[in-house]
């Protein structure tokens, strides 16, 4: 039996390690939030960027996740999927927790966002927006859930410091979880 042989146009090995090298030395300098956020324009300008992204769940999503049950809480639905008549909605995750007997069970939602965007003010508004729908449909579908934004440290560090989102936050009576999404640790609850 013959066999025919082909000559390759192509060496799909050779092209892979040669991308690899070219984003190791690409990010060879970079922060990891300047390192998301190389990846971020990477995947979104590739011919494929609308194909890339994960169902929609924020990029740091796992990480809280992952931090939620670090801190002993039970995810009980991942999204937490609402409806209210014809509008529907999937908070990120929900999640509950033993504590104390005598009061049962604390139960929360949770939102998480990473603002990494191109506009820290756009990302806040996007998870304002999100923030007080989700909460009024929690009010209607699950009074006892308490609904929590979850947000990245460096953008608590800068951002929330400002007397705008502090403003905001108090008005809108923000609950806040303050993330490290590298170590993926909750380091703070705001009430």
């Amino acid at each position: 039996m013959n066999q025919t042989k082909f000559e390759k146009d192509f060496d799909c090995l050779k092209f892979k390690e040669q991308v690899q090298e070219k984003i190791a030395a690409d990010i060879q300098n970079l922060t990891p939030l300047e390192e998301i956020e190389y990846y971020r324009v990477v995947t979104d300008s590739s011919p494929f960027g609308d194909r890339t992204h994960m169902s929609k769940k924020d990029l740091f999503h796992e990480a809280v996740k992952r931090g939620l049950e670090k801190d002993q809480w039970t995810i009980t639905d991942d999204p937490l999927e609402l409806e209210w008549e014809e509008v529907k909605v999937k908070i990120d995750l929900a999640a509950e927790r033993l504590i104390a007997a005598k009061r049962g069970e604390e139960k929360i939602a949770v939102e998480v966002k990473s603002f990494i965007g191109t506009s820290t003010i756009s990302d806040f508004h996007t998870a304002l927006g999100q923030f007080l729908n989700y909460r009024i449909m929690l009010e209607a579908k699950e009074p006892d859930r308490q609904l929590y934004l979850a947000i990245p440290l460096e953008t608590y560090d800068t951002f929330f410091q400002s007397q705008f989102a502090q403003v905001v936050k108090q008005r809108y009576q923000l609950k806040l979880i303050v993330y490290k999404p590298l170590t993926e640790e909750l380091v703070q609850w705001i009430n």
